[in-house]
């Protein structure tokens, strides 16, 4: 709760940009993938909302809204001039601080769309943990018949959190160096950090991620001047995810059994990792 307050009085919860919204998300995920996860998506729905009209604007004024993934299913309704919805939304993250849930997965006219819908009128549930990101507090909602304000357009949710999964990398090896820094090795009592083996698997994860920064400031330059739906610019963003994923993987596999241990932070970034990698 703290933690999105102050999410929230920094302004990174608001609407803005898609670069903004990208390398703040990079920014927070050095730190924590789950607070970058949050600000990301409050700051997308935030934004699509902007662009919508001025009475659903109005309804929703100074509140935060959470995005849901795609449903497993649902239907729309026209009922009295109210659209309501039916359906089962199974991952939506960070519903504890938000007042309403924007929802992925509908149509407008045949055209993709979101809607709006508020967290009074869903029925949640907890959702065992998707491995990584457990600080989302992950749940599933149920929505019968429920109010939904339609809205033309649906973010790219798997675009946007590109900067949190770089960040969440980029943490994964600042960690993993600190961790080898202060290792002694069990047998001969010397420095993990002196075999040459650490080195140029560490030297490996390094070029591959300073390659991955590269192609990253690509897309935000592509994002910035509105081509980040271009061919290129989609295999480039997944092609950072695969290869942050395989130099994360290579650091915990040198770290053994320890890489293993829910208490090692190496494992917990590439548990996050795979978890942001999975909405590719």
């Amino acid at each position: 709760i703290e933690q999105v307050a102050s999410l929230a009085e920094a302004g990174l919860l608001q609407a803005a940009d898609p670069v903004t919204i990208m390398e703040n998300g990079r920014a927070l995920a050095q730190g924590c993938g789950a607070s970058a996860w949050l600000a990301t998506a409050f700051a997308t729905a935030a934004a699509l909302v902007a662009q919508t009209d001025a009475k659903v604007q109005a309804e929703v004024a100074g509140a935060r809204i959470t995005m849901a993934g795609l449903p497993d299913q649902h239907s729309v309704e026209d009922k009295d001039g109210q659209v309501v919805v039916s359906g089962v939304w199974p991952t939506v993250g960070g519903l504890a601080h938000a007042e309403w849930i924007l929802l992925s997965g509908l149509t407008l006219e045949g055209e993709p769309a979101s809607g709006l819908v508020a967290t009074r009128d869903v029925k949640a549930s907890a959702y065992p943990h998707r491995g990584g990101l457990r600080g989302l507090v992950w749940s599933s909602i149920e929505l019968k018949a429920a109010p939904v304000r339609l809205m033309r357009g649906a973010p790219d949710e798997a675009a946007l959190l590109l900067g949190a999964l770089v960040g969440v990398a980029q943490g994964a090896y600042a960690d993993y160096v600190g961790a080898t820094r202060a290792r002694i090795s069990g047998v001969g009592g010397q420095a993990v950090a002196q075999f040459t083996q650490v080195q140029s698997r560490l030297a490996e994860t390094h070029a591959e991620l300073k390659a991955v920064a590269a192609l990253y400031a690509d897309v935000l330059a592509r994002t910035a001047s509105g081509q980040a739906d271009d061919a290129e610019c989609v295999r480039d963003r997944a092609y950072i995810a695969r290869k942050s994923v395989e130099a994360v993987n290579r650091l915990l596999s040198q770290m053994g059994a320890m890489g293993l241990a829910e208490a090692n932070p190496v494992q917990r970034r590439f548990r996050d990792l795979r978890a942001l990698a999975s909405t590719r």
